[in-house]
């Protein structure tokens, strides 16, 4: 995987594709979703486009507009090349199967971005509510390190009640993804490529959320 990336390292991007992927986009959003995109809209989709995946590339790195060889945080490629403490990658560009897997998700619609406050009173609790009329259960919900954000607004209770009203049994997982020494819980992995020490970490969700006042009956 390194050695892939490592071969588009040094290739320009080219404009004239760049015109005609976001084109290719916009159509499937327009003619295909039949979203009603503003002016204003399309005009974000054309900057994010170009400020990150056309001016970086395999480089994107964590924020809209650098690198992510700065602040040892790591870039695309470096994440997708990854591997766990035992050497294994687990990237869903790893192998074949598992963009097989991923791209047959995004073909059939379901993968759906949610804008939200994880500590708001909206967005967690009506995924809930949808999973619910499903019949559906949280199998696993990534958090990366946002706990220490709602921890320093004061969210954090909220955001527990809003996980615990959640249909969840006991293998619902919560994913972490913290520096060091930090990293809790059990699962924990070691640091990347250059030192960057992160340790993902998993906990029950079921359990950790008997704590918050909103717990589930």
């Amino acid at each position: 995987m390194a050695a892939l990336f490592a071969a588009y390292e040094d290739v320009a991007p080219l404009p004239e594709f760049y015109a005609a992927n976001l084109k290719a986009v916009l159509g499937v959003l327009n003619a295909k979703h039949h979203l009603a995109l503003s002016k204003e809209d399309q005009a974000g989709i054309d900057y994010v486009y170009r400020s990150a995946f056309f001016r970086d590339g395999p480089e994107l790195g964590y924020t809209l507009t650098g690198s992510g060889r700065t602040g040892g945080v790591p870039s695309y490629a470096e994440l997708m090349a990854m591997t766990d403490a035992a050497g294994k990658a687990w990237s869903y560009l790893s192998t074949e199967e598992r963009f097989a897997f991923l791209k047959d998700l995004e073909s059939k619609n379901l993968i759906v971005p949610v804008v939200g406050n994880f500590g708001g009173d909206h967005a967690l609790r009506a995924v809930g509510a949808h999973l619910r009329d499903l019949g559906a259960r949280v199998n696993a919900f990534y958090l990366s390190n946002v706990e220490q954000y709602l921890r320093q607004d004061g969210l954090w209770e909220a955001f527990c009640a809003n996980v615990a009203s959640m249909p969840l049994d006991v293998s619902s997982t919560f994913i972490r993804s913290v520096r060091g020494a930090g990293a809790g819980g059990r699962g924990g992995r070691g640091a990347g490529p250059g030192g960057l020490n992160f340790l993902s970490s998993l906990g029950g969700m079921t359990a950790e959320t008997r704590v918050c006042g909103g717990r589930r009956p």
